[in-house]
């Protein structure tokens, strides 16, 4: 039997390859432009919020703790009682990560009434580091938390 070679088999996969990359561009395509217009969308919404403060200080959930055995499809996802998409609500950092221009630092902020810990993200104007990392530093500094240690 004949060994076939990398050099004879490229113009098969090439061609393989080719003809899925033909079916899937128009996904793609329709995926990238929607993901362009709901960040355009975002920033559109959240740049004139951000002119107005220097930062935004926003928590990092929205609850204290999810269960480890989460499920991002669940349809009955509730926090206090109110339904909310399992993937995208229940986490306030999904707007700031899809307007990647904004800087965003995330700090512990002390722990809830359940003893977990929590943690609050601050986020700045477009490119301003500078201010984001001072109310970090700031936080941090404070240690609101500095007496409080969890039970285990």
């Amino acid at each position: 039997m004949a060994r076939v070679t990398d050099e004879q088999d490229r113009p098969r996969v090439a061609e393989h390859v080719g003809h899925a990359g033909d079916r899937t561009r128009p996904v793609v395509e329709r995926r990238t432009l929607h993901e362009t217009q709901s960040r355009h969308a975002t920033d559109n919404r959240l740049g004139p919020l951000l002119e107005q403060y220097d930062v935004l200080i926003c928590p990092t959930v929205a609850t204290t703790a999810l269960k480890a055995d989460h499920a991002n499809d669940d349809p009955d996802f509730r926090i206090n009682g109110k339904p909310v998409h399992p993937y995208v609500q229940w986490t306030p950092t999904y707007p700031f990560n899809l307007v990647s221009r904004c800087p965003v630092a995330s700090v512990p902020s002390g722990f809830s009434s359940a003893g977990v810990p929590t943690g609050l993200q601050i986020v700045g104007r477009t490119y301003d580091e500078l201010s984001v990392m001072t109310a970090a530093a700031a936080v941090e500094a404070a240690r609101p938390w500095r007496d409080l240690v969890p039970t285990l």
